[in-house]
C-alpha cells in the first residue's frame, strides 16, 4: 500500500520485522533443532509473499564434519523452506574447526493472513561434532518483509 491508499502496489514492502540473537547455542543432534532466533509476521493479504533474510554465524568443532542451518515456517514441526537436509548452508571443518557466516534470501508464500513465525534451526552432519551459532559473541539476525503481489 502507498500511504493510506487501500491499493497494494506489487513489489512494495508492506511491513518489516527484525529479530536478533547474540547468545551462543549448540547441539550435537543430527536432526534439525530449533534455535531461539525467530521472528513473527502477520501478512495483510493471503496473496502476498514473505521475504525471509537470515544471517547466521555457524561453527563446527570437529574435523571432517559439517554444521548445517535452515529456516522453518513455524518451527521444526513446520515447513523447512531451505533446501531439505542441507538447509541454507553451514560450515565444513576440513583439517580444523571452522566458522562460517551463512546468509539466505528466500521468498515464501504462506498463503494466509494468520501470524507466521520463521525459526532458524541447526544440526550437525557427522558422528562427533558439536555445532554452534554465535560461538564468539557474534550476532545472528532474521528479517521478514511482507511483499505486495
Amino acid at each position: 500500500r502507498s500511504g493510506s491508499s487501500p491499493i497494494s502496489i506489487p513489489g512494495h514492502v508492506i511491513q518489516t520485522v527484525y529479530a536478533t540473537q547474540a547468545g551462543q547455542e549448540t547441539t550435537t543432534s543430527t536432526s534439525f533443532v530449533n534455535t531461539s532466533l525467530a521472528a513473527t509476521i502477520t501478512p495483510t493479504s493471503a496473496s502476498n509473499k514473505i521475504l525471509v533474510l537470515a544471517n547466521v554465524n555457524m561453527y563446527c568443532d570437529t574435523n571432517n564434519e559439517h554444521s548445517v542451518c535452515t529456516v522453518y515456517r513455524g518451527n521444526i514441526s513446520g515447513t523447512n523452506i531451505g533446501n531439505g537436509t542441507w538447509g541454507i548452508g553451514g560450515s565444513y571443518a576440513g583439517a580444523s574447526p571452522v566458522k562460517n557466516n551463512v546468509s539466505c534470501a528466500i521468498l515464501d508464500s504462506p498463503s494466509t493472513t494468520a501470524a507466521q513465525t520463521y525459526t532458524v534451526a541447526m544440526r550437525r552432519n557427522g558422528s562427533a561434532a558439536s555445532v554452534y551459532i554465535n560461538v564468539n559473541g557474534e550476532r545472528s539476525t532474521i528479517v521478514l518483509q511482507e511483499i505486495a503481489v
